[in-house]
């Protein structure tokens, strides 16, 4: 491992000051004055002088690297092995924790995937017990799980249990603030609670988000007739049939809200749009017999 290096680092840092340390002396050699030993001594003079520096440099390094070097290195040694040790049972406690981390996901998310399965099953043997519980038991393996939160609460919804859908629904708006299906199961809640005016809301931010959703307009317009406000429920239904325009139930809607707002010609085109697209619907007579009386 890279804390091996270590030692190496330091021994080829001492041999370098060694190295210094004696060049370092090589000057004070220029300081001799050879003129005054006779020629053929000197050559002789200066190799004793140069060996008798060296050699007393080199003993007192020598000194220094048994005394202070040699024991900072073994130190650094024993240290380098207990990093090692240290970091090798970090890594073996690592490797076990995420090994036992994903068995654990991986044996959840398909339990997870088991009980969607089953609660499929159980909704269509009309189980309604077995599929919360089912729906229950997946939020406890995941707290987040947007399909079990939301097939509780439409679960909720269709067992008229407003109180339980709400709080289902709620939790789930903080999940996904603008989700439009949380938005309109929110608004239908409200509606069959019999609170007209946060339906109002919850469709008219769920149609902010989704200008082309057909349903939330027949929502709006449901709530606007339920209040007496018929030409705001015209002009809803009138939206949705913009992006079907040969809808039956959108026509259907058109029919009975002219005939309501007293608007004969309305009534009669729309009347002719029903006998293009549906003409065996057994309320056109009905429809004839009340345009005739406007």
């Amino acid at each position: 491992m890279m804390y091996n290096i270590i030692p190496l680092v330091i021994i080829v840092v001492c041999l370098a000051v060694i190295i210094y340390l004696v060049v370092k002396k090589f000057p004070a050699l220029a300081s001799i004055d050879l003129q005054s030993i006779p020629e053929e001594k000197a050559k002789q003079v200066k190799d004793r002088i140069i060996q008798q520096k060296f050699e007393k440099n080199w003993q007192r390094t020598a000194e220094f690297f048994v005394k202070i070097v040699i024991p900072i290195l073994g130190r650094i040694k024993l240290i380098s092995a207990e990093i090692s040790r240290q970091v090798l049972g970090w890594e073996k406690r690592y490797q076990k924790r995420h090994a036992i981390t994903v068995k654990h996901i991986t044996s959840s998310h398909n339990k997870i995937k088991d009980n969607l399965n089953l609660v499929k099953k159980a909704l269509e043997e009309k189980n309604y017990l077995e599929a919360e519980k089912l729906f229950i038991e997946i939020i406890k393996l995941d707290h987040k799980n947007i399909e079990a939160y939301y097939g509780l609460g439409e679960l909720y919804l269709a067992q008229e249990d407003y109180r339980q859908a709400k709080e289902t629904f709620e939790y789930l708006k903080q999940l996904q603030p603008n989700s439009v299906s949380v938005l309109k199961n929110l608004g239908l809640v409200a509606q069959k609670s019999g609170d007209l005016s946060a339906a109002e809301s919850c469709y008219l931010k769920a149609v902010s988000l989704d200008k082309d959703n057909v349903e939330l307009y027949l929502l709006l317009a449901e709530i606007y007739q339920a209040v007496g406000d018929n030409m705001m429920a015209l002009q809803n239904i009138l939206e949705a049939s913009k992006l079907e325009v040969d809808n039956a139930k959108i026509v259907d809607k058109l029919i009975e809200i002219s005939i309501i707002v007293k608007d004969q010609a309305a009534a009669k085109q729309y009347l002719e749009k029903m006998r293009s697209i549906n003409p065996e619907n057994q309320k056109i007579v009905d429809w004839e017999e009340q345009i005739r009386e406007m």
